[in-house]
């Protein structure tokens, strides 16, 4: 596993770690001064190494700036009779979320989500697509076990509980929390279990490969593609930019139903007209 960045995790290639060849013992009692002086001197040769070098005193020099990563195209990205959404039905503005139920920066960005939801009830709306990463061991039955729960109209519940509890999502946990939501406990055990589910999940994550979102979260905004647990500060401008955009459109005869459509293709021609500049890395 390696983070892209601080508020994202993606999948890597396997990281080796480095064999540690046998040690022997650092002195011996029967080591004569001479040997000291020799240890001293081997010792302050490498600090003084260390120091021209970039290291002083255990502090370690700025590692090499990281090249920034391509920008993340806009998508259409497309809405599944199965994806559970909230908010706004239909919206002016939609946000297509990618997401993992073991990721911490998920659950870091579902706050933001959520009061833009509470600030736009009537024009922002929330779709969740799942994307388990692949060395996240509970990720994908955790998916599985929204879409579940979600055909009981307990997805969002489940969704905050596994949240609260990203450690535990082992099968008697998740059978646990849905127990505690009241689910019809037979019903549940057999969706979860259900190749219709897995297969969902699976058409999930194809959509976030053709659409880029290689780490989670990612978020896709009326298309707009943003990396990571961003704030406020980065959401809300997007949202209220959308919010204008949307308004001009149904204002000049537009149904609202058709407005995602409009504005993801509207999104992608000015990324490709700027040659990729517009956009938010």
């Amino acid at each position: 596993m390696t983070k892209e960045a601080s508020d994202e995790e993606a999948p890597a290639g396997g990281d080796r770690k480095a064999k540690t060849a046998p040690g022997t013992e650092a002195a011996r009692s029967e080591a004569t001064s001479t040997g000291r002086r020799q240890l001293l001197l081997g010792l302050g040769v490498g600090l003084a190494a260390g120091a021209a070098g970039g290291f002083f005193a255990g502090k370690r020099s700025a590692l090499p700036e990281k090249k920034p990563r391509p920008p993340l195209a806009p998508a259409k990205v497309a809405i599944e009779a199965w994806n559970p959404r909230k908010g706004a039905t239909p919206a002016l503005v939609t946000l297509v979320e990618f997401t993992d139920f073991q990721c911490p920066f998920c659950g870091r960005v579902n706050p933001t989500l959520n009061a833009l939801l509470e600030k736009h009830p009537q024009e922002v709306g929330l779709v969740l697509r799942n994307r388990p990463l692949s060395f996240h061991e509970d990720a994908r039955p955790a998916a599985i076990a929204f879409l579940a729960a979600a055909r009981q109209d307990k997805g969002w519940a489940l969704h905050d509980i596994m949240f609260d509890n990203r450690k535990d999502l082992q099968r008697d946990k998740l059978l646990g929390y849905a127990k505690e939501l009241g689910l019809d406990m037979a019903k549940f055990e057999q969706d979860l279990d259900d190749p219709e589910v897995a297969a969902q999940v699976d058409a999930d994550v194809e959509a976030a490969e053709r659409a880029g979102a290689q780490g989670t979260p990612t978020i896709f905004v009326n298309g707009i593609g943003v990396r990571g647990a961003r704030g406020a500060d980065v959401f809300e401008p997007l949202v209220a930019a959308e919010l204008a955009e949307a308004k001009k459109l149904v204002a000049g005869g537009m149904a609202p139903a058709d407005v995602y459509v409009a504005r993801c293709d509207a999104n992608i021609k000015r990324f490709n007209d700027s040659g990729g500049k517009d956009a938010v890395v």
